[in-house]
């Protein structure tokens, strides 16, 4: 192939590429070698603002904190897939939440607690790593998922999601969402900020399979 044809074949794709931008659709890639010019067209999916805003912080656990008052608290070890900050004198707590009426659990919350006042359940010094939602809570605010409807978390966060073991999952970096669902409405969730940003179906499948610890 002559070199001018493919300085023609190029700025071709150039200007098509620029009919694209903004969409966030496509990403064109060529590849040229001397005796042939390749173009692959790779499919991409944006991000949904509103869920890669929830994923980085879903609720203010501080806030939260205050608000509560029955609450148990334990010393939580062997966790195999969650974030772990390079800290030292630091220890993973979980907070169990109990409804005053029913006395049934309805949230635990992991937390990495470092510092002097990490054993202290009123310390600051502290960073949210996991959610695990049993119930309807508006406390959470824009983290009390359970109840909604599939539809309702579509039109929230987008369809950009996986589905594994029949639970709906949703991924930014190294933050993961899981939705379990009973009659097209969610019953619970979890939300774990996870020690890798390589989320596969198999890494999935060992999250799902350890959810009663």
């Amino acid at each position: 192939m002559k070199i001018y044809t493919l300085i023609l074949i190029l700025i071709l794709i150039l200007l098509s590429c620029k009919k694209q931008e903004g969409t966030g659709m496509k990403e064109i890639k060529v590849i040229i070698s001397p005796d042939s010019l390749n173009v692959k067209t790779i499919q991409k999916t944006t991000k949904n603002h509103t869920l890669t805003t929830f994923l980085e912080n879903p609720i203010n656990l501080k806030e939260y904190k205050n608000k509560k008052t029955l609450v148990t608290t334990s010393v939580a070890n062997g966790l195999a897939y969650p974030l772990h900050p390079n800290r030292k004198d630091s220890v993973f707590y979980k907070y169990y939440y109990v409804n005053a009426t029913t006395l049934k659990k309805y949230a635990n919350i992991l937390v990495f607690k470092y510092g002097k006042g990490k054993h202290n359940y009123d310390d600051d010094s502290e960073i949210l790593i996991a959610l695990n939602i049993f119930d309807t809570d508006t406390d959470l605010k824009d983290a009390n998922l359970v109840g909604l409807t599939k539809t309702a978390i579509e039109s929230k966060f987008g369809t950009g999601y996986r589905t594994v073991l029949g639970k709906m999952i949703y991924s930014h970096k190294n933050k993961i969402l899981l939705l379990t669902f009973n009659n097209s409405k969610i019953i619970s969730y979890r939300f774990i900020k996870l020690n890798t940003e390589y989320i596969d179906d198999d890494l999935i499948q060992k999250i799902i399979n350890t959810e009663n610890q």
